[in-house]
């Protein structure tokens, strides 16, 4: 399982900001192959699903340019204040549904799982 998921390791902060103007050209295929990607929104956005253009836009400004070309789906998350216990619980939320997608048989080396975050 290790080597069939792929994190898109960008952080969106606050809503979707501008993507990084020092992306490396390198990276435009980094994703490629990877049809499904589990979407975590930013502090305060418990479901992204919740906010209309969050999905379509970390799609186009962050996915799409390094090859992702497939299904975000949102990945809902405990979003309270009380830190610990929150990062906590939204760290097990991800873990049950990766475990599940890899039980289900939904992704592996040829076609990875994306997390964003």
């Amino acid at each position: 399982m290790v080597g069939a998921v792929r994190v898109a390791a960008l952080l969106a902060a606050g809503f979707v900001s501008a993507p990084p103007a020092t992306a490396d050209i390198a990276l435009a295929g980094f994703l490629s192959g990877s049809t499904d990607a589990l979407v975590m929104g930013p502090t305060g956005f418990p479901d992204p699903a919740d906010y209309p253009g969050y999905l379509s836009t970390v799609d186009q400004l962050y996915l799409d340019p390094l090859g992702f070309e497939g299904q975000s789906t949102a990945l809902t998350t405990p979003e309270t204040f009380d830190f610990d216990p929150s990062v906590a619980q939204g760290e097990q939320d991800l873990i049950s549904a990766v475990t599940q997608q890899y039980d289900a048989g939904d992704f592996s080396a040829a076609d990875p799982l994306t997390i964003f975050g």
